[in-house]
């Protein structure tokens, strides 16, 4: 609990909380094999972690809303509004 909290430092929401053990957890690399009990390290250098997808794809609910009220071009804009502030708003919350 501790490191988690170091990690996000000086973050300190739910979100910084959930977000950054997912994190912390997945790139340790380390576990057990869930079939077989059986720990498990991996050699991986790097994690892929997929945040971002939703929103180049349109995968929440707000992006079929848009879609159904506007139509392409209005999911088109709305898409185009979230990668130009992606950086900002996600990745830099996910970075802390």
């Amino acid at each position: 609990e501790s490191i988690i909290k170091n990690v996000i430092y000086p973050c300190s929401t739910v979100l910084d909380d959930s977000i950054g053990s997912a994190l912390w957890f997945a790139a340790r690399g380390n576990g057990i094999l869930h079939q077989d009990n059986v720990p498990y390290e991996s050699l991986a250098e790097v994690l892929l972690s997929g945040l971002g997808a939703d929103e180049q794809l349109a995968g929440y609910s707000r992006h079929r809303r848009t879609f159904e009220t506007g139509g392409w071009k209005a999911l088109e804009n709305e898409l185009d509004m979230e990668m130009n502030r992606i950086s900002k708003r996600n990745l830099g919350r996910d970075d802390r």
